[in-house]
């Protein structure tokens, strides 16, 4: 986002019912005044957040995937993990490739986000320059 002269807004709308409770949420990008409104990432996207916690920088926005709790049991697989889109769109790409949840992720300048960071059963905060890429 574009703090210093608000020219760019965010918005996760998650477009559900009562009965759609595993539903995902679609982010967007915007002037303020309502204009030039972008999908950067559909709903309908199997990299799209089910519950929404997102940061955004003036190149990127960075989100938190996570898993309804699984009946089976915590696997890491299902522990929450940071995504990051373009503003100017494009695939989306994990931030870190490692296991254990991330967490409470704020973006810097560019691509660079800081997160807490749960892999070796304690929290580190972590600090990454761009995505990982694929994992």
């Amino acid at each position: 986002m574009n703090t210093k002269d608000h020219s760019t807004t965010l918005s996760c709308q998650r477009f559900t019912t009562p009965a759609q409770a595993t539903a995902r949420s679609t982010i967007r990008s915007g002037a303020v005044d309502g204009s030039g409104v972008v999908d950067l990432l559909s709903a309908d996207s199997p990299n799209a957040p089910r519950h929404t916690t997102l940061t955004a920088s003036d190149q990127a926005v960075t989100y938190q995937l996570t898993s309804e709790r699984p009946a089976g049991g915590w696997t890491n697989a299902a522990l929450p993990k940071l995504w990051q889109v373009p503003l100017a769109g494009g695939a989306p790409q994990r931030l870190s490739c490692d296991r254990g949840g991330q967490y409470s992720p704020a973006a810097d300048q560019g691509t660079r986000v800081v997160w807490l960071d749960a892999t070796p059963g304690r929290a580190d905060l972590v600090v990454r320059e761009r995505p990982a890429g694929d994992c």
